[in-house]
């Protein structure tokens, strides 16, 4: 029974002492036309419910992973990858592209060659075309080359033409005569080299950030 008053009489002083801390705390505190005041002259004007004023909004991620050359040249937007070849966008040029790894130096990628480069003439002079395989093959995305000149070229729309002659790796680039018609044919539209914001070949491995 003595046991059961003590802890009765330590429960009711540890009651008393937080009922005399919060009126203590709460003393001086008063509801005011602003909001509540309180006795360190502190000012309460929204619910405690209420969020503030959203603050500004902050910048866009970076979106796509970017790729970048071994020695941090910045090459455009990863789209696609595989072992020895990869998809990039590069947004200042509006053109995707591949880097392939087999360039003529070790550790060094280019970009993708257009390998064969068909001609509407006998002698692989005038506007050079870009085959897409048989049939109406629209390219969908805007793809750019490196030509066997080592210039750089946009593949057109496809058109309607009667291809005559073609040089092309196989060949060591030599210009064969041959004729065959159809509307898979996309011209290689001329882009300056001065355009390309990035050296080639590039630097291996690439960076992904």
């Amino acid at each position: 029974m003595k046991t059961i008053k003590i802890v009765f009489l330590v429960l009711m002083t540890s009651f008393l002492g937080i009922i005399f801390s919060t009126l203590a705390f709460a003393e001086g505190t008063r509801l005011t036309p602003q909001g509540v005041k309180f006795p360190d002259g502190t000012l309460q004007t929204t619910k405690a419910t209420e969020t503030g004023i959203p603050g500004p909004q902050g910048p866009p991620g970076p979106g796509c992973l970017g790729v970048y050359s071994n020695d941090g040249e910045y090459l455009g937007s990863l789209i696609d990858a595989s072992f020895t070849s990869t998809e990039i966008f590069n947004p200042s040029l509006g053109k995707v592209f591949y880097i392939s790894s087999f360039a003529d130096t070790p550790g060094y990628a280019d970009m993708y060659s257009s390998y064969y480069e068909f001609f509407t003439t006998t002698d692989c002079t005038g506007a050079s075309y870009f085959s897409t395989g048989s049939g109406d093959n629209a390219v969908i995305n805007p793809y750019m080359v490196k030509k066997h000149d080592g210039s750089f070229a946009a593949i057109g729309t496809p058109k309607d033409v009667t291809i005559k002659s073609v040089r092309g790796l196989q060949t060591s680039w030599e210009c064969w005569p041959g004729e065959e018609p159809g509307n898979q044919w996309h011209e290689l539209i001329p882009i300056s080299a001065s355009a390309i914001p990035f050296t080639l070949p590039v630097k291996l491995p690439l960076v992904f950030k």
